[in-house]
């Protein structure tokens, strides 16, 4: 995951964006990234056996996708 984050920040670069329009979009992506990692990760034994933690997870990758990409 990281290179590719890398790899996004590197063509930034070179396709001229300003830090004014590339910041907000890459603060919104590593927020979710990490909300979700903490979500799961908190307690994986949960998500195994609860079926509505894997809904919940679902949904908040969704819901980031259509804030993200409206």
């Amino acid at each position: 995951m990281a290179i590719g984050s890398c790899l996004v920040t590197i063509a930034s670069g070179f396709s001229g964006r300003t830090l004014k329009s590339f910041a907000p979009g890459m603060i919104l992506g590593k927020v979710t990234m990490f909300a979700v990692a903490s979500f799961v990760g908190y307690d994986i034994n949960a998500l195994i056996t609860n079926p509505e933690r894997i809904v919940i997870v679902v949904v908040m990758i969704i819901a980031s996708f259509r804030i993200i990409l409206p």
